[in-house]
């Protein structure tokens, strides 16, 4: 078995063309590993849709749709595109529903959430990436299901190659988002690095 340097992000008018607003400084997005070297990885447009497979829970698939749509729409040239499909082993994420935790009420999230990212020596990216979301004890099912919507947004935005956490906690890409949708700031970043050389690649065939 090969080595790996695997890196855990925990758990938010008309005209012919489009035309890109005018987006804020982008945040860091690679992560920095031993050796100094950063890691950076986004799905190449030969590859979408990206596919998305999701433990058989109907609040999963709900929280999943709603991610991909908002990321697809800040997509303005189609840059991702991602679809679910039914059989995990053709799949470049996993999405599963952990355990369920208490946490410090003071914390103002209703859920947890997780994404492994790992990486080969050779700089190939390691499919499937995991995602988990963890439901916290004694939550209505209204909540949980927001908390759900806002949590699968953030995990999916790991996928897409935004490793690293912002420093903001309006951007949904902060450790403990506050936000529900992506903010200016997390469209600035998508733009920056689907627009970028990036350092990590996907497994052959894939």
């Amino acid at each position: 078995m090969r080595a790996r340097v695997a890196v855990i992000l925990l758990g938010l008018a008309a005209c012919d063309s489009a035309t890109p607003p005018e987006r804020p400084i982008a945040y860091d997005y690679g992560v920095r590993v031993q050796g100094g070297s950063v890691l950076t990885f986004r799905w190449p447009e030969s590859s979408l849709p990206v596919r998305i497979w999701i433990q058989s829970r109907s609040d999963l698939r709900f929280a999943v749709e709603a991610a991909i749509r908002a990321w697809e729409k800040t997509a303005l040239y189609g840059e991702f595109r991602g679809v679910i499909v039914p059989d995990s082993l053709h799949a470049d994420v996993h999405v599963r529903l952990g355990a369920p935790y208490t946490s410090d009420p003071s914390i103002p999230l209703n859920c947890g959430s997780s994404t492994g990212i790992g990486v080969w020596p050779d700089s190939t990216i390691i499919l499937p990436f995991p995602v988990t979301l963890y439901p916290r004890l004694g939550v209505g099912s209204s909540d949980l299901a927001d908390c759900f919507v806002r949590l699968a947004t953030h995990e999916l935005g790991h996928t897409l190659g935004l490793f690293q956490h912002s420093t903001d906690p309006e951007d949904l890409m902060h450790a403990r988002p506050s936000s529900d949708g992506l903010s200016p700031r997390d469209q600035a970043t998508f733009d920056q690095l689907y627009h970028s050389p990036t350092s990590v690649r996907l497994p052959p065939g894939r």
